[in-house]
């Protein structure tokens, strides 16, 4: 399972007030998208219409809304989340973490099989 970071200000944020309500949820729901896949923030325009907000049209005025406050950037095939690098992981990162934290529960599931192993030859 991955987490995003958001501040906790976000909600009163001139951006935020300026795109309104259901902007403001694709915008949470694009980064959600971003940290789950890996895409170092990047939205496609294949994947804005099945993130959180419905009809293709509407997401679209969205997704530009977004462009227009600062919250989203346009990119080559789709939209990217304004300095989501700055607060989240870069999909290198978050591989190297990921691997790392599979590597300790296999030491830590050979270490635990091991002890009881021990415990029942000594029984």
């Amino acid at each position: 399972m991955a987490w995003v970071r958001i501040d906790d200000q976000a909600p009163r944020h001139e951006k935020m007030l300026k795109a309104g309500p259901a902007a403001c949820w694709l915008w949470v729901c694009g980064i959600a998208h971003a940290q789950s896949q890996l895409t170092d923030g990047v939205i496609s325009d294949e994947a804005l219409p099945v993130i959180g907000v419905t009809g293709a049209r509407l997401v679209r005025r969205l997704a530009d809304t977004l462009v227009h406050v600062g919250l989203f950037e346009r990119c080559p095939g789709g939209y990217r989340v304004h300095d989501y690098l700055a607060f989240n992981e870069t999909r290198e990162a978050a591989q190297a973490r990921r691997e790392a934290s599979r590597q300790q529960h296999r030491q830590a599931g050979i270490a635990s099989g091991r002890s009881r192993l021990v415990q029942r030859t000594a029984n």
